[in-house]
């Protein structure tokens, strides 16, 4: 089932991960990373797992591979009986405490559904499935806007979609 939720009051359960478009994409990517993508849209559509998706990565998903291939694929997924997907909006209001995902965004060519997913990730301490190389080559830099946002001892938190499906495979 998807869950239409606002950023602000939204209050996940662990098991809950911040998915990018890149993490999804089983269309243009390269054939051996196919079934770990496969089996992650399998994983969150059995709803083992609790998937958050930002309106700008779905927009990104359905620039990759079409809008009829959404519909045809991704969109029974979510919606089947078990699985958990919340649609996160809200996220343009958080935009304005941090200032230094807005200078990446504009000094690092990130893209809005890019951004999106980060900034859902720190707010809601979650981690993010993601294969997109902008992520990764600005990881250290998201390290420390969320340890600047939240005084914890605990670390903000990547993974590509093989090393999520294998983390999966333990629980």
């Amino acid at each position: 089932m998807i869950f239409k939720v606002n950023l602000g009051n939204f209050q996940p359960n662990d098991g809950t991960y911040v998915f990018s478009a890149s993490a999804l994409d089983t269309k243009f990517c390269h054939k051996k990373y196919l079934p770990s993508r496969e089996r992650t849209l399998e994983i969150i559509g059995s709803g083992v797992v609790s998937a958050v998706i930002t309106p700008f990565e779905i927009n990104k998903l359905k620039n990759y591979i079409g809008e009829s291939e959404y519909f045809k694929k991704y969109y029974p997924t979510w919606r089947g009986r078990n699985a958990r997907v919340f649609y996160v909006g809200g996220i343009d209001a958080y935009l304005d405490r941090h200032e230094e995902l807005y200078k990446l965004y504009l000094n690092h060519n990130m893209h809005r559904g890019d951004l999106s997913s980060v900034l859902v990730a720190i707010e809601c301490m979650l981690p993010l499935v993601t294969n997109d190389s902008h992520h990764w080559s600005l990881q250290q830099k998201f390290q420390k806007i969320f340890k600047n946002r939240h005084s914890t001892n605990r670390y903000f938190i990547m993974l590509t979609s093989q090393d999520f499906c294998k983390e999966v495979e333990k629980i």
